[in-house]
């Protein structure tokens, strides 16, 4: 429990730093709990820092969430990640996937993420040996689904 380890100051301050980047990247409280698998009273409480027991697994459900990290919602200086190539090709994708996925409209978009998100959840959860088939049976239908988008739009 993070209250258990710190004071009540740090726990007002994590709340505070939800909330400005709850607001700064337009989230609602209700948008931001589905998105972390919280409720919107959690979240509330955890804000105005009247959950004191609030759990580190909660903090980084809010953080992963709001697309921070743990560190940056505690506000301390993470040490610099060395990347490997294919990792910093992996984050180009993600960023990429992420633009594309800011110019759907609201609805689009929220249906868009459901679905990535289920597809993420069953790659993570599937066995290692057959995680390689997954991706490329994953990498095929994207790249069908890419070239039936441009035949539609050039039509």
């Amino acid at each position: 429990m993070v209250a258990q380890e710190g004071s009540h100051a740090l726990v007002a301050k994590v709340g505070r730093r939800i909330t400005l980047a709850r607001k700064q990247t337009g989230l609602t409280q209700e948008r931001l709990a589905e998105r972390a698998g919280i409720t919107q009273q959690m979240l509330g409480r955890t804000e105005k820092a009247r959950h004191p027991g609030v759990s580190l697994a909660t903090i980084f459900r809010i953080a992963s969430g709001l697309g921070w990290t743990v560190a940056d919602l505690l506000d301390v200086a993470a040490p610099e990640p060395v990347l490997c190539p294919c990792r910093t090709r992996f984050l180009g994708s993600m960023e990429a996937i992420d633009l594309k996925l800011r110019r759907l409209p609201p609805l689009d978009r929220r249906r868009t993420e459901k679905i990535l998100h289920e597809i993420v959840t069953h790659v993570v959860r599937a066995k290692p040996d057959i995680r390689p088939g997954m991706l490329g049976h994953l990498s095929a239908a994207c790249r069908q689904t890419s070239r039936t988008s441009r035949t539609m739009n050039e039509d």
